[in-house]
């Protein structure tokens, strides 16, 4: 008999120490608890609204890795996030027409995305300074 572990078993022994393993194992027990739950859970219309509710929060996760693979830090994305939204909202309901709302709204997100950038590429600054600084800007302007 040969005592050393097979290939599978090492494989095995590496996925389960992997930083990913628990989390997906507990998104599987989640999806499989609500499966059984709830007949509406796998329809097409619960996941479109799922996907819907997801979606801003994938495009500005794929920008936020982006930032943290070239090294940097962005602690300024969330509240010009939200700043962006509001204002792109209260200019709709004052009657501004949507389009011309959602480009102030994405002109507004720009500008303190090129802001943050001059000051970290040009000036040398540090990005957690720029950031936390565009941070309370942006809060308080929202």
């Amino acid at each position: 008999m040969n005592a050393q572990p097979n290939r599978m078993q090492l494989n095995f022994a590496r996925l389960i120490r992997s930083p990913a393993f628990y989390p997906f194992v507990g998104l599987v027990v989640v999806t499989v608890f609500m499966i059984f739950a709830s007949d509406k859970f796998l329809t097409g219309a619960n996941l479109e609204n799922i996907a819907r509710q997801v979606s801003i929060n994938a495009i500005i996760a794929v920008g936020m890795t982006c930032v943290i693979l070239t090294g940097g830090i962005d602690l300024s994305v969330g509240p010009v996030m939200a700043l962006s939204g509001t204002l792109t909202t209260g200019l709709m309901v004052a009657g501004v027409p949507a389009p011309i709302a959602i480009l102030i709204g994405l002109l507004i997100g720009v500008g303190f995305g090129v802001g943050n950038g001059i000051f970290v590429a040009y000036l040398k600054m540090p990005p957690i300074i720029v950031t936390l600084a565009t941070m309370g800007i942006a809060r308080g302007l929202g």
